[in-house]
């Protein structure tokens, strides 16, 4: 092992100084000095790891090094210690391969390579051709000074590639002495292939583009048809398998990279524009499609009339790594046998859960946002992976929440359904993402190493969230959530492992699961004929109106007692406040300073603090509560005025002028 070092010297002149590693008996170390005679070609590792490759030899490890990015369909060497060292290398590793020298437009390197060439003849290579440099290069002129001129736009790099794959062939002497030309053997060579020829052996494809500009294919094969993104490595990876199973072998990097190039450039010009839908698409009033996520690309089809499987949904789906296989539902299926698998402790709590997953897999929201809450041992964890099995299958059912925004754009790009599991907190932060993702807002983000670039991800997913504590303490995030309670099952299986009285819990499941699947995709079939018949307007006018509308048609699907499905979904969401209104500061304090039947009251933050501070006692709480600013107080009112006005309150405030807004708040059961 050595190193070889360059030290450019003030005149122009360089020295060259080998630094090698020697071990002699129990002294080892480092030394300036040469390894001994025959030394090793530069970059050997990368002759004996592509054997395949052509070779191009070139003057110094710095035109080596250059030569690496240029010329990637060859493997770049070179011989250490300059011009007058050739014969003291080692050149057998080259024998029998195809070889292209790049010499120095001067004296020096002509009759290097000249040397070169002499030896590479006496190892018998199988091809040898020789560089010819452009008319007008100066003295000394090699491939680290083309490489500067291709950065600096002086030369064109597909001309500078020409110099090397169009050199002429040289005539060799054989090691009898007989002067031999490898025309012949050349002649007998295929032809190098160009990327024109990969791109004839894999047939016809679709290509098309999205409304954003992102290039795809659509893949006939012979289960069905599959979508590619075509800057994707999944793409990368089939067209490498075409070209091999087409006789070609795998492309280079080189001609793979043209053929993406070409291929793009014809989606985005040439192909017809299509929108990509990630395992749910169309629309209620026709059909909705359910990617089924197979290799064959078929789909599950729903209609006011019924389901079944198509082979050739008319919309293009995008797979994902993550993505898992929807079982294929049971024609005779039934509901009812869901809650065998799902633990609700009320009617009202199944009515609400039901509603929740026929809703997830319609393909516009809103779409609430499932909190699944209950003690420790309460099949929480269990529960979300079965929910999600008839929406979005996932290699990772179950996941963490994440803790940056990068984190949750990704969750958002490859997940139809986020599931979070094990939640402790919510932090502001994700309330805030997870409220414009259930009501359909997009994220809009920088796009890496660009100035204005953008990556755009569309937004409008379901989701289901799972911990012990209460979880929606924020009253926008409570607005926009079904919430559950769950109590441990009497008798707990086991998840994996089959057991001796067969009671192991996916096994069963797994058997279950197309029945199940059945009955809900039933359900939603009859519900979306009532949703198109149209349905009557929820009563009290709640948030997430939309999810209302479906639920009461789900209703009417199911046979519920008319009203049945408005009156547990108002409850729910009275309980949801409840927890908002626990979790706020001001609300212990606010039936004591405005006791019901009490005055209106008008002020300021800063006057409101006032009085709620002469209400307050203990001191303890009077000094924590003092410690709050006047627009935390201000920004906490805004988020409970909503709740408190559906409480009976009425909790309002008007900008009097530009030192801040007067509130006005009148407790229940004032006088009017």
């Amino acid at each position: 092992m050595f190193y070889v070092f360059r030290f450019d010297n003030k005149d122009g002149g360089k020295d060259i100084i080998p630094l090698s590693f020697y071990q002699r008996k129990s002294d080892r170390g480092w030394r300036w000095k040469g390894l001994p005679v025959p030394r090793p070609l530069y970059n050997l590792n990368l002759l004996d790891a592509q054997k395949m490759l052509p070779v191009l030899i070139v003057e110094g490890e710095k035109a080596a090094d250059a030569a690496t990015n240029l010329f990637n369909d060859y493997t770049i060497t070179t011989w250490p210690n300059g011009s007058k060292a050739v014969g003291k290398t080692d050149w057998k590793p080259l024998a029998g391969r195809d070889v292209v020298l790049w010499p120095d437009t001067d004296e020096p390197g002509t009759k290097a390579m000249a040397n070169v060439a002499n030896q590479l003849c006496s190892i018998g290579i199988r091809s040898l051709r020789l560089v010819s440099p452009p008319d007008g290069v100066p003295i000394g002129w090699d491939v680290a000074d083309a490489v500067a001129e291709i950065k600096s736009q002086v030369r064109e790099r597909d001309a500078v590639v020409s110099l090397v794959v169009n050199a002429p062939l040289q005539t060799m002497t054989d090691r009898s002495g007989e002067s031999k030309s490898t025309a012949n053997k050349e002649a007998e060579k295929p032809k190098r292939k160009t990327y024109h020829d990969y791109l004839n052996s894999i047939g016809d494809i679709e290509l098309w583009h999205t409304p954003t500009k992102e290039a795809w294919a659509t893949v006939v094969g012979d289960e069905g048809s599959v979508n590619y993104r075509i800057e994707g490595a999944e793409f990368t990876t089939w067209l490498d398998f075409k070209c091999d199973d087409q006789g070609l072998g795998i492309p280079g990097r080189d001609n793979s990279s043209k053929m993406i190039d070409a291929l793009k450039a014809r989606a985005r010009y040439k192909g017809p524009m299509h929108k990509t839908h990630l395992r749910v698409s169309g629309n209620l009033t026709d059909a909705v499609y359910i990617d089924i996520g197979s290799d064959d690309g078929k789909a599950i089809e729903l209609r006011p009339d019924g389901f079944n499987i198509t082979d050739s949904p008319i919309h293009k789906f995008r797979r994902v790594m993550s993505m898992q296989k929807l079982s294929r539902p049971d024609q005779n299926g039934s509901i009812d046998e869901l809650w065998d698998w799902v633990n609700c402790q009320t009617e009202d709590d199944k009515m609400l859960v039901l509603a929740f997953i026929t809703a997830a897999i319609r393909p516009q929201g809103p779409y609430p946002l499932l909190v699944l809450s209950g003690p420790p041992g309460a099949s929480k964890s269990v529960t979300s992976k079965i929910i999600r099995s008839f929406i979005d299958p996932s290699a990772i059912p179950l996941a963490s929440a994440p803790s940056k925004l990068g984190d949750f754009t990704a969750i958002l790009e490859n997940s139809w359904l986020l599931v979070f599991d094990n939640i402790d907190k919510i932090p502001a932060w994700l309330s805030d993402h997870l409220c414009m993702v259930a009501t359909g807002s997009g994220i809009r983000q920088r796009q890496l190493h660009t100035n204005t670039g953008e990556v755009l991800i569309e937004g409008g997913r379901p989701a289901i969230l799972n911990g012990i504590g209460d979880l929606t303490t924020r009253p926008d995030l409570a607005n926009r959530c079904v919430i559950v309670n769950l109590e441990p099952a009497p008798i707990r299986r086991a998840e994996y492992l089959e057991t001796s009285n067969g009671q192991a819990l996916w096994p069963l499941f797994e058997k279950a699961l197309p029945r199940i699947a059945g009955g809900i995709y039933s359900v939603f079939c009859a519900a979306m004929k009532h949703y198109n018949d149209g349905i009557d307007h929820p009563t009290g006018n709640p948030r997430m109106v939309d999810f209302a509308v479906w639920g009461n048609a789900v209703g009417m699907a199911m046979g519920w007692e008319p009203g049945a499905f408005d009156a547990a979904y108002r409850a729910n969401r009275t309980a949801a406040d409840e927890i908002a209104l626990e979790d706020s500061f001001l609300w212990k304090y606010l039936e004591s300073v405005f006791p019901s039947g009490d005055t209106k009251w008008s002020g300021s933050a800063e006057e409101f603090k006032v009085k709620t501070l002469q209400a307050i006692d203990p001191p303890e709480q009077r000094k924590r509560f003092d410690s709050y600013k006047n627009s935390t107080i201000g920004k906490e009112l805004s988020r409970i005025k909503a709740i408190l006005n559906q409480k009976g309150w009425q909790v309002h405030f008007n900008k009097t002028n530009k030192h801040g807004r007067t509130w006005h708040i009148t407790p229940p059961g004032t006088e009017k």
